[in-house]
């Protein structure tokens, strides 16, 4: 089920006014039938890879803590087995279904015949996968107490906010809020619509606009260079409203349930170095790589030649972890390569500058991150080399024809569109402004007077209902991060 969709606009209320009107011992009963329910509106058979998961890391969990329970000499070794086993069941199923075709098409060029196989990617499973090996991990070292209720830490997996693009929660701050009770709260709930109105501005008005833009030039031969740069430029602003667009709908959701997820996203294009980006894009998933993979390689204490090898595994596994084509790969590498430079280079990545330093720092790292969406949108490596060719060619320069009267033959949509394209951007981009220089924009926001308050939410509002793309006939665009 997409969050923009008829559907979700029925499901939703019906999940909160029950969810409050039911018995507290029921209330875990019923979000975890309507999480299974939303996850299988997309595919019913794929409810069994998620129950499987599940049950594989939550035997796992108790069996290792049993272990760690019982104390006796071998249990550690113990340990270890049975968490390598988790891992490799888990990551298996990641493999078997995610990444064995690009597997045999890559031992098929290298002359081994490997077999494909048919199978469908099913929707969210690196987010889920990833949220339960975490909460293993985690029990092995002892970090956070096993749980004992099945349908407690089956709903920990699948709670339907954040299941199908995260963000990807840690038990220590998700779990306990299953075992608290959760009052109605007006203010909570008018937070939370709010959270997701903006959740839904950045994705119908802003992403899904800029796709329309971003898909003609990328899939138009003979783009030119200059277009291909002002594709690549919209589609950096696409994927921050997609991805981000679907983190705060998840935020502002659990936030009417009465439930708190992490933030995801801090602002990313106001960053002074890459590294800063990467503290502030998709932040659960940095964080992840962080603690579960970089710091058991060693992290920062084993010398530069270690440290940078680590940086660059890490960044190799998240362009894989995004998706199953060299394109990812190439796209993981590049990041993983600025932060190189920049260790050797010794940029301060947790100093920020001010004034004419500063604004010249973002100017860079945005232009950094932006040659590194080139990979991520082409269709090939292939394309990518092409694109990056006319990029750093005179191609790039505009022609008259780009600029005069032709705005649908070079953008795909006319100028209007393209006017409230900008309009959204430039909206984003002062929104992130102002939430970086004063954090709390939405709380202020609710503290204004009633005739300041309310304009801001109707206008919000209409925009959404009047500049929102609401996708074809074929049914409302999907999240892009759905596909990971």
């Amino acid at each position: 089920m997409l969050f923009n969709s008829y559907a979700f606009l029925l499901f939703f209320p019906v999940v909160c006014i029950l969810f409050f009107t039911l018995p507290q011992k029921l209330r875990n009963p019923w979000l975890l039938l309507c999480s299974y329910f939303f996850y299988g509106l997309w595919n019913f058979a794929y409810l069994g890879l998620i129950f499987f998961s599940t049950a594989t890391t939550f035997v796992c969990s108790l069996v290792m803590d049993a272990l760690q329970q019982r104390g006796r000499e071998g249990d550690r070794r113990l340990m270890k087995q049975v968490i390598a086993i988790n891992l490799l069941i888990n990551l298996g199923i990641l493999f078997m279904f995610k990444y064995y075709n690009l597997f045999s098409q890559t031992m098929g060029g290298l002359g081994i015949a490997v077999p494909t196989l048919n199978l469908l990617l099913p929707v969210g499973i690196s987010f889920f996968t990833f949220q339960s090996l975490g909460y293993t991990i985690d029990v092995y070292r002892g970090d956070i107490k096993v749980e004992r209720n099945f349908m407690t830490y089956a709903l920990f997996v699948s709670f339907f906010p954040q299941l199908v693009a995260g963000p990807i929660e840690r038990a220590g701050n998700l779990l306990p809020q299953f075992h608290v009770e959760h009052r109605f709260s007006f203010a909570s709930m008018r937070k939370g619509l709010l959270i997701m109105l903006w959740g839904f501005f950045l994705k119908v008005v802003l992403a899904d606009r800029a796709a329309i833009l971003v898909n003609y030039i990328y899939n138009t031969p003979g783009s030119t260079g200059f277009q291909y740069l002002i594709g690549t430029l919209v589609f950096g602003f696409q994927i921050y409203g997609d991805f981000a667009g679907y983190s705060m709908i998840a935020l502002g959701a659990a936030q009417v349930l009465g439930f708190t997820l992490m933030r995801n996203f801090r602002q990313p294009y106001l960053s002074q170095s890459v590294g800063e980006f990467w503290r502030r894009w998709h932040i659960s998933l940095s964080d992840w790589f962080r603690d579960y993979l970089y710091f058991p390689l060693g992290g920062s204490r084993r010398g530069t030649a270690r440290t940078l090898l680590n940086i660059m595994v890490v960044f190799l596994l998240s362009g894989l972890w995004h998706g199953a084509a060299y394109t990812f790969v190439l796209w993981g590498f590049l990041n993983g390569i600025y932060q190189v430079v920049e260790r050797l280079l010794r940029v301060k990545v947790h100093k920020r500058s001010n004034g004419w330093a500063g604004f010249l720092r973002v100017a860079i790292t945005f232009a950094l991150i932006t040659l590194a969406w080139v990979p991520f949108r082409a269709v090939s490596i292939e394309q990518a080399m092409a694109i990056y060719g006319k990029l750093f060619s005179a191609d790039v320069l505009p022609r008259l024809s780009d600029v005069v009267g032709q705005t649908k033959a070079v953008f795909g949509m006319g100028k209007y569109e393209v006017l409230a394209l900008a309009a959204s951007m430039v909206t984003v981009a002062v929104a992130d402004i102002l939430e970086a220089r004063k954090p709390g924009l939405i709380d202020r926001a609710e503290q204004l007077p009633a005739w300041k308050r309310w304009p801001i939410y109707y206008a919000l509002l209409f925009a959404v209902l009047i500049f929102g793309i609401y996708g074809s006939a074929a049914g409302p665009a999907a999240f892009l991060y759905f596909q990971f």
